[in-house]
């Protein structure tokens, strides 16, 4: 479905003619008067919200001043697309800039829906200078020209968007108390527990050993390989590389972890799989421990990076992993802990979808009204 959206009546602006950049320096956060610091780590592609933020006295050097209603936009690797609508005072990093829409020309509403447009961003993107960290300087982005409604228009398609971005935040905050809930209730468990059982008496334990020789190409003739926890997301592996020669191999189901620098991401081998030196898998003696045992390194996975050593970066040797102890009561009792896990992993996976869709729903909607004018 596409939206018939009328531009008849927008006309053609400058960027710096409707907006405006602020550049209150401070020199010392510390003394800034302010209680929060947002860095470009703190800004989340796709959101158009801020969610989290740091100390003034958590960082030296020069920032910028911002007001409850601007938007920062990080002009640093402007790819990474963050530009979020400050609820509150305080101080952003310099590799952003503080944006606020003139008064009677731009609703303020409307500024952040724009600026998270692709119309905008591609922009954003394509003037950008420098090699390793390409920028976007005030002075070239004031000069560009794009189509822009009426304030009254403005204010109807901020609100069309900001519903779909509120009810959004609405389904993260849900996303994160369901979280919390099951992280509380497996801390629970993990108090209440006498039983611990070694990870070597419980399931089969492979460490990786990287292959001879590899592609960044698929391979019909090869298998997918994975090499450490860079390379698989939140959900499950990416595959990005594929090897004929495989070392180590895991199964579809078995449970990854990152053994060598940063220790203790988890995730599931979506695929059969090669795994190197970067990699060990776990998989449980019975496929119905799997989703326990999984939960349980979640909940224990700090104890085993206290056990990693090295010099040049912290690994986990494999006697160690297989000496890792989790919470281990008899089978009835797992079952059904494995049946609430199932549930909370339900749920949790019911409200990501959501909100994905409201994502979808948003690139849909910003393609319709902005994108004929690129």
């Amino acid at each position: 479905m596409t939206l018939q959206v009328d531009q008849s009546n927008w006309r053609k602006v400058t960027f710096g003619s409707v907006i405006d950049s602020i550049t209150n320096r401070v020199d010392n956060p510390s003394e800034s008067g302010v209680k929060r610091y947002v860095g470009l780590e703190h800004l989340d592609p796709g959101s158009m919200t801020i969610s989290r933020w740091g100390t003034p006295d958590q960082v030296e050097a020069t920032k910028l001043l911002f007001k409850n209603g601007d938007v920062i936009f990080g002009r640093r690797r402007a790819y990474q697309k963050k530009v979020s609508m400050a609820d509150f005072d305080g101080i952003c990093s310099a590799h952003a800039l503080v944006l606020r829409g003139k008064p009677g020309v731009t609703d303020p509403l409307f500024l952040p829906v724009f600026l998270s447009s692709n119309t905008f961003l591609d922009r954003a993107i394509k003037i950008s200078v420098g090699s390793l960290s390409p920028t976007v300087n005030w002075k070239t982005l004031s000069t560009q020209e794009f189509l822009f409604p009426p304030i009254e228009e403005q204010a109807k398609i901020a609100t069309l968007f900001w519903k779909v971005e509120n009810h959004k935040r609405s389904l993260e905050r849900q996303l994160d108390n369901l979280r919390l809930v099951k992280k509380s209730w497996i801390s629970a468990l993990l108090e209440s527990n006498d039983e611990w059982r070694h990870l070597k008496d419980i399931s089969h334990i492979t460490m990786g050993q990287s292959p001879e020789g590899k592609s960044v190409n698929q391979n019909s003739l090869g298998i997918p390989f994975f090499q450490g926890n860079a390379d698989f997301g939140i959900d499950s592996p990416s595959i990005k590389f594929f090897t004929t020669s495989p070392k180590k191999l895991a199964k579809q189901g078995d449970i990854l972890i990152s053994v060598r620098a940063p220790i203790g991401d988890i995730n599931t081998a979506s695929v059969d799989c090669s795994i190197g030196r970067g990699l060990a898998s776990i998989r449980p003696e019975s496929h119905s421990d799997f989703l326990y045992i999984k939960n349980m390194m979640l909940a224990t996975v700090e104890s085993l990076k206290d056990k990693g050593a090295g010099s040049t970066f912290a690994a986990i040797r494999g006697d160690d992993l297989k000496l890792h102890s989790i919470p281990w009561p008899d089978e009835d009792i797992r079952n059904e802990i494995s049946q609430i896990l199932g549930q909370f992993e339900a749920c949790i996976s019911n409200c990501r979808r959501e909100i994905d869709d409201y994502l979808d729903v948003n690139r849909v909607l910003s393609r319709d009204f902005f994108e004929g004018q690129r």
